[in-house]
């Protein structure tokens, strides 16, 4: 683990805006994913169909 501290503590300041979009994105996609999941399981819980119904978004 050491390895990885010191490749950290030797990247520069532009490494670390690419490290914080890359994991922005992720979450982003991570956090819209299970959204649309709950909406599903809400439509579900609502006898609804949710691939019957047309996705605005």
């Amino acid at each position: 683990m050491e390895w990885l501290a010191d490749a950290l503590a030797r990247m520069p300041w532009y490494g670390w805006v690419v490290v914080v979009a890359i994991l922005s994105s992720a979450m982003t996609t991570i956090i819209k994913s299970h959204h649309r999941h709950q909406e599903r399981m809400a439509m579900i819980k609502k006898g609804l169909d949710p691939g019957r119904v047309k996705n605005t978004g």
